[in-house]
């Protein structure tokens, strides 16, 4: 949003001059982000105002003309133009050497230079109202018609920004950072700001009150309320449709603005100068005398402003006569209803309307307009009647036969209770952070128009209605209000004095985050990060019924309609889409499952109903094309629970998705934790992959409770520890973690079994080689006591398990 300094100015009465820059630094620092500040007539440095004295032709040029032109200067100079309008006396924009000009208007601007012009010397140019963007106020009838600035009433070499009164500064608003304060959206309430900032008396806004007439048979209706709270207008006759005049057209070009006609204009300058956007129609053109404020029907049309024909829905807030659409409320009048030059009745609208449907049309039509982008932000419904008031003022003022042809209707269904707020001195400083007394607080408050009653440190603060609109509602939001405009730079920075007590250690997410470490850092695996939702395909895949998973309601598409029981159907799916560039993939995920089972959380407060069970689980999965890795994720997993401190216990328990041979469960401390395996050959031949991956998946939240961060000191060994070998060939019957768990009960000597080699043989026989770790913490083992020690050890092989001990 633009913001001319002169406009603000009209509001304060003050005979200071303000310093744009302190303005716009201290805008920033307790109100509005100031983006960018610049002087309107930035574009017009180097150009002057000159008076042509004598017009020769050109030797040598049929079109061009050689003009002396005095610049205000001991000497004339002299200058080439082809303008078809010069004449003696007359005078002109100047563009000096090194001024910035259009040529023609096009193209990017070029810096001017002392040049010569078919063999004359030409200083400067004379310039065409285009070529220095003055097209808007100086609109020219031919591409070679000079700026005309008259014979009088001019004083050669004074800068054009003086004479054409263009001295001003324009701030450039972002429009972020007043989305909640609608009242800024306006010259007068960024006045009332400045007023407040700076303490200057704000002259109060006062349009004349708006008289009945007659000879109008209008009739307006609303109905819905909800979406149109409170609705004016009001009819005029004896407009004349000519040019604003320049002063009004000045006003709106430097905001941005662009002229159309006086009465289009001075609803724009309504809109820039309250913040109320207003619509005038022309009132022969309303069909059957009647506005009727409703809801749209379903892809009825609009004929907008704009040149579309949109087709809109239920959702959509119109305003219509008997026959048409003649307006979007909030957004856009019609085609159908414009004021044009034949206009001589109008009828002028201004409208509170509910803010979410006029940003939701918007939106669905990609209309964003500058009605709509105010209307959106909860607008006081007291601004319609000033704005009305204001506007009716400016056109009987502009078109001096026009006069009220009806009454003033105002169907107000908006009338809301006054926002009162109960809040303490106290309450106050210790929110800011510092003491600043009742008489500074007050003062604040009532600069920025709240009514404020003191009773001793007790304040009661009435919110004015432009700060009610979901501003203002709290006693925060009054701290906010003090401490902006005494200046949060003025606010001492001092610790604050408070009771440091030690926070709990949430347990889970210190597992959780060791884990990731130590997967990612030790046994190089990536992390991938996936939906929690679930393609049915994989579920089937991985032997989960659909029907017993959760599914969606409102799902986005059919492949993420299910909530996953298992992270690792997504692990299996970004293999399969990572296998094209890789041939050997280690990833993990972290994160919760869902399982049709009651939890303990409620759904709804008060109510008998409970979220499912959401655990949150860790899996992992490592492939290459060749290698049976069921021993290599063992591996990974006994290092892990390792680096936790956790001893666990391998146990048989089958898995639909798994490879018999190749499954087991962890558990400790009688609690399951989870399982790992091989993925069946069926999975790997129908995703055709050459090989099967190892998978495994935790429950991380139940690992957290089995974690003990007490770690023992224990002392190296005194004496030396003997590996002894042994080489089995193994029975089908017999697991080797039943034979691995009865090898540690032979002997209190046995301190560790490790399985290093295994091998299956063309005739299928399977052997496998292990460690067997012994020592004595109180001596240096003899070759007896290993003797002992492995002759038990062969005697469960051979005797219970009745195994075959390779020599």
């Amino acid at each position: 949003m633009k913001v001319s300094l002169k406009w603000l100015q009209k509001y304060l009465n003050t005979k200071d001059v303000i310093d744009p820059q302190e303005l716009g630094w201290r805008l920033t620092m307790s109100t509005v982000e100031v983006d960018k500040i610049f002087p309107l007539g930035a574009t017009l440095n180097q150009v002057i105002v000159g008076q042509i004295k004598e017009i020769v032709a050109h030797p040598d040029a049929d079109l061009l003309r050689v003009c002396q032109v005095d610049i205000g200067q001991v000497n004339r100079v002299t200058i080439v133009c082809g303008g078809t309008n010069l004449r003696e006396n007359m005078f002109v924009a100047v563009a000096l050497p090194g001024a910035f000009v259009r040529w023609h208007g096009n193209g990017e601007p070029v810096q001017l230079a002392e040049t010569k012009i078919r063999g004359i010397s030409s200083f400067g140019m004379i310039c065409a109202s285009v070529e220095i963007g003055l097209a808007e106020l100086w609109p020219a009838t031919s591409e070679k018609e000079i700026m005309d600035l008259g014979n009088d009433n001019q004083i050669p070499g004074t800068p054009l920004t003086i004479a054409l009164d263009l001295e001003d500064t324009i701030y450039e608003i972002d429009n972020k950072s007043i989305t909640n304060r609608p009242d800024l959206w306006s010259h007068y309430g960024l006045a009332r700001e400045v007023s407040a900032i700076y303490q200057y008396p704000l002259i109060e806004y006062l349009p004349a009150s708006i008289k009945d007439g007659s000879g109008s048979s209008l009739k307006v209706q609303v109905s819905d309320s909800q979406l149109c709270p409170r609705y004016q207008a009001v009819v005029l006759s004896g407009i004349k449709i000519a040019p604003s005049p320049i002063w009004l057209q000045k006003s709106l070009i430097a905001v941005g603005l662009k002229p159309i006609n006086n009465v289009v204009d001075i609803t724009n300058y309504v809109l820039a100068d309250l913040g109320q956007p207003l619509h005038a129609f022309d009132a022969k053109k309303i069909k059957g005398n009647k506005i009727n404020i409703r809801p749209a029907k379903s892809d009825e049309l609009f004929p907008s402003l704009a040149g579309d024909t949109v087709k809109l829905t239920v959702a959509d807030l119109v305003i219509t006569d008997q026959e048409k659409v003649i307006a979007l409320a909030g957004v856009m009048g019609a085609a159908n209803s414009e004021v044009d030059e034949m206009t001589t009745d109008v009828v002028l609208e201004s409208a509170n309307f509910s803010a979410t449907p006029i940003r939701r049309s918007a939106l669905r039509h990609g209309l964003r307009t500058e009605a709509s982008a105010r209307f959106e932000k909860n607008l006081d419904p007291n601004l319609t009647a000033i704005a009305l008031a204001q506007a009716v003022q400016m056109i009987l003022a502009l078109c001096p036969e026009a006069h009220i042809i009806s009454q003033v209707f105002d169907l107000n269904k908006s009338k809301k209770e006054k926002i009162v707020i109960k809040t303490t001195v106290e309450y106050i400083e210790k929110k800011i952070g510092m003491t600043l007394g009742q008489a500074t607080i007050v003062d604040i408050l009532a600069r920025l128009k709240f009514v404020v009653v003191a009773k001793k440190n007790n304040l009661q603060v009435t919110v004015p209605s432009w700060r009610a609109t979901k501003d203002i509602s709290r006693e925060e939001d009054l701290v906010e209000e003090v401490a902006r405009i005494y200046g949060y730079d003025r606010i001492v920075d001092s610790m604050p004095s408070i009771k440091i007590t030690r926070t709990e250690q949430n347990k889970e997410i210190i597992t959780e985050r060791k884990i990731k470490s130590f997967l990612s850092r030790n046994l190089a695996l990536n992390e991938v990060y996936n939906y929690s939702w679930q393609d049915e395909k994989y579920l089937t895949l991985l032997k989960y019924n659909p029907a017993n998973c959760l599914q969606l309601k409102n799902y986005l598409s059919p492949d993420q309609r299910f909530l996953r029981p298992t992270l690792l159907t997504n692990l299996v799916k970004n293999l399969t889409d990572n296998l094209r560039w890789f041939k050997q993939i280690g990833i993990f995920e972290v994160g919760r499952v869902y399982w049709p089972v009651d939890s303990i959380i409620l759904d709804q407060p008060n109510q008998n109903t409970y979220l499912p069970q959401q655990p949150k689980m860790l899996a992992w999965l490592i492939y290459q094309e060749e290698e049976n890795l069921f021993f290599t994720i063992k591996g990974q997993l006994e290092y892990l629970f390792k680096e936790l401190g956790l001893t666990v216990e391998w146990q048989i328990k089958k898995q639909p998705f798994l490879s018999t041979n190749y499954c087991l469960s962890i558990v400790a401390n009688g609690e399951e934790l989870g399982y790992f395996g091989l993925l069946i050959p069926k999975i790997a031949k129908e995703l055709k992959w050459k090989n099967s991956p190892a998978v495994t998946e935790l429950n991380l939240t139940e690992i957290a409770k089995q974690v003990v961060d007490k770690k023992k000191y224990q002392p190296l060994p005194k004496y030396p520890v003997v590996i002894k070998d042994f080489s089995v060939i193994l029975s089908a019957s017999v697991p080797w973690i039943d034979l691995e768990k009865s090898i540690y009960q032979v002997d209190p000597l046995v301190i560790g079994v490790e399985l290093f080699d295994q091998y299956q043989d063309q005739a299928g026989q399977f052997s496998i080689a292990f460690h067997i770790r012994l020592y004595d913490p109180t001596k240096t083992l003899t070759t007896q006591d290993i003797e002992a020690v492995s002759n038990k050890i062969k005697e469960l092989i051979e005797d219970k398990y009745k195994l075959t001990i390779k020599k």
